[in-house]
Parts: C-alpha cells; sequence; structure tokens
C-alpha cells in the first residue's frame, strides 16, 4: 500500500478520535462540522494544530483540534495565544 494511503488512514483515525473526545462542532466558531462528503470544502471537518507544526507543534492529540476548512485556514500559523484569542471572539459574536 503506497505511504500516502497510510497517511490518509492516520488522519482520518485522529479526526475519529477526536471527535469522540471534543464532539461534532467547530474548535474556533462553534458551529456543525460535516464529517461525511468531500475533504477540504465548505463545512468538512479538518485537523488544526493548536501549536503549528512549522512551529514546533506535533501530532498528539492535546495539540489537535476539528475546524471547519475556512476556520482551519483563518487560524493559519499563529501562536496557541492568538488562536485562543480568536476562538473566544468568534464564540462572543455566535448568536445565543
Amino acid at each position: 500500500m503506497p505511504a500516502w494511503v497510510h497517511s490518509l488512514v492516520r488522519k482520518r483515525r485522529k479526526r475519529e478520535q477526536l471527535r469522540a473526545l471534543h464532539g461534532d462542532n467547530c474548535w474556533r466558531c462553534g458551529f456543525p462540522m460535516r464529517f461525511e462528503g468531500p475533504a477540504n470544502r465548505g463545512k468538512a471537518a479538518t485537523i488544526e494544530h493548536l501549536q503549528p507544526l512549522a512551529k514546533g507543534g506535533t501530532w498528539h492529540l492535546d495539540n489537535l483540534r476539528l475546524c471547519h476548512v475556512g476556520c482551519n485556514r483563518h487560524l493559519a500559523d499563529r501562536t496557541p495565544e492568538q488562536k485562543e484569542r480568536m476562538r473566544i471572539n468568534a464564540a462572543a459574536r455566535r448568536p445565543a
């Protein structure tokens, strides 16, 4: 089996573990994510690294959260503190 297939399987397992730990809502905006259908589009669930890999982050579950594709892109490679502020601001804007 090609290496890229193993990578996809590992990511799918991580998504399942994170969903079991944190639920079905986006870490940043709090709205529901889509777990079926095309990946990397619309409301699909993606893996967000709180501490970006480029800045020493890891694939440990405590460094990972699930986010919508757009939320993940918006968070980019900011620091964990910046991401937390962005998450709190998004929650404050969410209708009650």
